[in-house]
């Protein structure tokens, strides 16, 4: 009986270590499920927190190829943009050195303008050095002839007027009885050129000086337009020194031209042989102007060939005044 209580002690303590023991693990088993719920809860924060993470650098790294794109696109304007600003500057560039050129010819001429300019002064002066010599000596020569032309036209009745620069009218007296007064008058072109033909000569020039200038006019004009519309702020001022020297050039060109024209004027050889229409003498072509009384038309193209070809003026008023005696008989 002792033995059978021991032994039911001893279950009895067994059990109760065992409920002992059961209760401790359900105890550990409870703190354990909830340490690993604790534990799945923050592996699960974990991992949204990762997903967000994710999403965000995902958008970051959509962001940053946006903006690489961006810059790509910036980049590739910019090069362009300056490829065309390195055009711009070889073009002009380019044209600065042929502006340099040509300012160098430009001072060259300049140079050789100026030589010529002195030399053409030089001739002018020296010109007028001949020129004030001659008419002094015309002076001198045309009072003496202003006293034999006055005798003359005493003794042989000739009256000589120069009505222009290229008109002479010739008038004879003593011709009729009844008015030994009277004044027969035949005037003479001695400029070459019949009056008309001068006219025609003269308004010809001028159209074509007028149709010249429109033309320069309109070249300039067109010129100045197409530089407007190429030429950007950096080429203004090339173009205005451009035009500088261009005008200073013309002036340069039109003083010289003008000087040329006066000094370098071909001068009436009257030694000299003519064309066709004037005499083998050096005779610069006469016409008849004007006969009063009128005289057939058909003696004076006679006499006026006659004149012409001979040379001799002397002739000629004896053979007019001989028809005006027959006019007057």
């Amino acid at each position: 009986m002792g033995s059978f209580n021991k032994t039911y002690d001893r279950f009895q303590e067994q059990v109760l270590s065992f409920e002992t023991l059961k209760l401790e693990m359900n105890e550990f088993l409870s703190e354990m499920d909830h340490k690993l719920s604790t534990k799945q809860q923050i592996i699960n924060q974990q991992e949204q927190d990762h997903l967000q993470q994710i999403s965000s650098l995902r958008k970051v790294d959509q962001d940053l190829e946006n903006q690489l794109k961006l810059l790509d696109l910036k980049e590739q304007a910019m090069r362009q943009r300056l490829e065309r600003e390195m055009k711009s500057l070889e073009s002009l560039k380019s044209r600065i050195e042929n502006l340099i050129i040509d300012k160098a010819t430009l001072l060259k001429t300049k140079e050789q303008l100026d030589d010529s300019i002195r030399h053409v002064n030089e001739l002018i002066g020296q010109s007028k050095q001949e020129l004030n010599l001659s008419n002094e000596s015309l002076k001198k020569q045309m009072k003496i002839n202003s006293i034999e032309l006055a005798k003359y036209e005493i003794y042989s009745g000739l009256i000589i007027n120069a009505i222009g620069i290229n008109l002479i009218s010739f008038g004879f007296t003593y011709i009729d009885s009844d008015d030994l007064d009277r004044e027969f008058t035949i005037d003479l072109n001695i400029s070459g050129e019949d009056e008309e033909k001068v006219e025609e000569k003269v308004e010809k020039e001028e159209k074509e000086e007028k149709v010249e200038k429109e033309e320069k006019e309109e070249k300039v004009e067109k010129e100045e337009k197409e530089e407007k519309v190429e030429k950007e702020e950096k080429e203004e001022k090339v173009e205005k020194e451009e035009k500088e020297e261009k005008v200073e050039k013309e002036e340069k060109e039109e003083k010289v031209e003008k000087v040329e024209k006066v000094d370098l004027e071909p001068e009436h050889d009257p030694g000299e042989e003519q064309e066709s229409g004037e005499n083998v003498k050096g005779w610069t072509k006469i016409t008849v102007e004007r006969s009063d009384p009128e005289l057939p038309s058909d003696f004076l193209e006679m006499a006026q060939k006659v004149l012409n070809d001979d040379g001799d003026l002397a002739k000629f008023l004896k053979v007019i005044r001989k028809k005006f005696e027959e006019l007057a008989v």
